[in-house]
């Protein structure tokens, strides 16, 4: 089937923050909730960052009113702390990452945008730390956007098809990432789905979510996709 647009996501398939993104959300969550509740032991892989306050507070007598309304404003302070936590870690592109982005985006007429569990500002540090040239994906959604992962997909879809100007089919748009969640998140909105195995899942547990393709890295993805564009 014929691929449009692909929607790519970050942790665990273009790149790997090495313990930044759990240190910087700590500091965030103390700064502005006053607590970072089970943080230790949160397990991140596919979750919005919005699910993620949601699923730590919420057991703590937070009511999801205050944590919303305090989204926006945490948002600002996780990127904050993030930029401040770069001269101590890497973030560090996952093999293949640049050239196969390279490759892609240099095609005429496919499209690339992110989604992402990652709110808005943390991803363009991240992108831009792993040495990805943030113009290569002009649109995206995010995950302060949404509680679940499910729901990005389509604000990607509709930002990507307001930047071309024309119409793309949900069967001609690909996800990329590497958690059963963009599988789920894939089904739920007609779309194709290409996992990245090495990610944050387990394998069986990603060949009983059936996606699409699997591949061992994105050094494999030209040759899986070498017919699709």
């Amino acid at each position: 089937m014929p691929i449009e647009l692909i929607l790519w996501d970050l942790d665990g398939t273009l790149l790997r923050g090495n313990g930044i993104g759990r240190e910087a959300t700590r500091l965030a969550m103390e700064a502005v909730y006053g607590t970072s509740g089970n943080l230790a032991n949160h397990r991140f892989g596919g979750k919005t960052d919005w699910y993620t306050l949601l699923e730590l507070l919420t057991p703590l007598a937070i009511p999801p009113e205050t944590v919303s309304a305090e989204l926006p404003r945490y948002a600002q302070v996780f990127a904050d702390a993030m930029n401040q936590l770069l001269p101590q870690y890497r973030i560090d592109p996952l093999e293949g990452g640049h050239q196969l982005v390279e490759q892609l985006t240099a095609h005429p007429t496919l499209l690339h945008g992110v989604v992402t569990g990652n709110v808005y500002a943390t991803s363009q540090i991240k992108l831009r730390a792993a040495g990805y040239p943030l113009e290569r994906f002009p649109f995206g959604a995010y995950g302060d956007e949404a509680i679940e992962r499910a729901e990005l997909p389509k604000l990607a879809l509709a930002r990507a098809e307001k930047h071309a100007g024309r119409t793309i089919a949900r069967e001609n748009v690909l996800i990329l990432g590497d958690t059963v969640e963009d599988i789920i998140a894939a089904r739920a909105n007609g779309m194709q789905v290409c996992i990245v195995a090495g990610g944050f899942s387990d394998p069986a547990d990603l060949q009983a979510a059936a996606p699409d393709v699997i591949i061992p890295s994105l050094t494999a993805f030209g040759e899986t996709f070498a017919d699709a564009f």
